[in-house]
Order: structure tokens, then sequence, then C-alpha cells
């Protein structure tokens, strides 16, 4: 729905929901003092929302910088906040079956064509972050399925023109027997595809190994060689999936 200025968007699968739990409007999600905070400043909130059975996340952005906006636009993107710009993104991985957590609502307030505020709420993917599943300090049967899942996620993503950095701690591992993994916190300056590009796929991969080599001093060149293994057999695949790489 778009009023005036204001875009705002429902997800139909949780429209029951939204209304039992009183969050149907822009205002009220954009503004409302609702669920527990988990962060905030005087920028943006993230706040945990929890009733009727479900559990959701609701991201905020409060300010927009214009210098952002204008760089976004001199480089033929349309400026908008994170929150909405992440509500693309995962539009996008979908659209290609890549596993990320699903939204609920987003919404977006422009002026004079800029974004000035926005939000996402997403739905809570149940199941344990990839890094806390992991014992990396001794690599057992289920330590490699979801290392190579991981491989696998990371060639899916690369194939179709994605090349944000990915850390464990972005993955939710939803069943540990068969390597399934779902992305959660899809925050990115690029919500849609791009051309493939080895030279961007190779940055990619050295971003999210650097990343996670900084949050897991375990993390070594064992563990990418492995994860690397199941990346170049999934690239070179038609039909790669991460169940298949995890066994």
């Amino acid at each position: 729905m778009i009023k005036g200025n204001i875009k705002f968007i429902l997800n139909d699968g949780y429209h029951s929901w939204l209304t039992q739990m009183g969050l149907v409007s822009f205002e009220r999600l954009m503004f409302g003092d609702v669920g527990c905070v988990m962060e905030k400043n005087q920028k943006a909130d993230i706040r945990r929302i929890e009733g009727h059975g479900r559990t959701a996340y609701l991201k905020r952005r409060l300010t927009s910088s214009v210098a952002k906006s204008i760089e976004s636009c001199l480089s033929g993107r349309r400026a908008h906040t994170a929150p909405f710009t992440e509500y693309l993104h995962i539009c996008s991985l979908h659209q290609f079956q890549l596993p990320a957590m699903n939204y609920i609502a987003a919404g977006e307030q422009r002026k004079l064509g800029f974004p000035q505020l926005g939000f996402i709420l997403v739905d809570e993917v149940k199941g344990t972050r990839l890094d806390q599943a992991l014992n990396l300090a001794d690599v057992q049967d289920h330590e490699l399925r979801l290392l190579r899942s991981y491989g696998a996620l990371l060639a899916r993503l690369h194939r179709h023109g994605f090349y944000g950095s990915l850390r464990l701690k972005d993955i939710i591992v939803t069943d540990i027997n068969q390597g399934s993994l779902v992305m959660i916190d899809r925050e990115t300056r690029h919500p849609y595809p791009r051309f493939r590009s080895t030279i961007k796929a190779r940055q990619a991969l050295n971003r999210s190994f650097r990343r996670i080599r900084r949050d897991l001093s375990d993390f070594n060149e064992d563990h990418i060689n492995i994860v690397m293994q199941s990346y170049s057999d999934c690239f070179s695949s038609s039909t790669c999936s991460m169940s298949s790489a995890g066994r």
C-alpha cells in the first residue's frame, strides 16, 4: 500500500496474527511502543515482539543519511532505509528459492524523493545459530555436515549474483541432521542480484571468512578447506542443494 509518501507492506500470510497483535498500521509499527527493546539509540531500535504463539523482531531506522541516499542515486540505485532494503533483499532471495527468514511487514516514509525512516518486521527462525552449533575444536560428523552446507549456501548465493558477506552467526540451523540452514539479518547495500563475477565471489568469500575469524578464533584453514570443497562442488553442479552437500 502506498499512501502519500508512505509505503506500507503486509505479508498476507501473517495478516491474522498482525490483527490479533494490533499491528496493522504503519504508525503503530514505526512509532509505537511495542514489544521489548533489545537495542536502542537515537537513530534506530530493535525490538522483540511475542504473542499469540509467535515471536517476531522489529527493526526501525528513525533517520536516514541524505549523503548516502545521494550516493545510491549516483550509483544508479534507488535509495532506501536499511530496514526497507533488507525487505527488498529478502524478497529477492526468496525469488531464487534461497533460504532466508520471512518478512511479516515493512514500511518506509520518504520526503522530496529521499527515504526518511523505515522498518521491517520479521518472523523468528526456530533453531540454533550456526556458530553456536559448531564445535570447531573437535570436528565430528555433524560439524562436517554443517560446514559443507555453509559452503553450498555460499555457492548458491554467488551463482545467483548475491555477494554480501555471510557470517556463521547470521545463519540458523533448523535441522542439524539434514544440515538445513536459514539466513537471518540480511542487511545489505545491494538487495538485488548482480552480474556473476569471479572477482566479486572471491572478495565476498574473503570478507565472510575474515569476519568469521574475528568472531571465532578456532575457525582455521582446515575449516575453510572443508567449506571451499563443498563450495566448488556446488558451484559447478546445476542440481546443488544444501541438504545434498551436507551428506
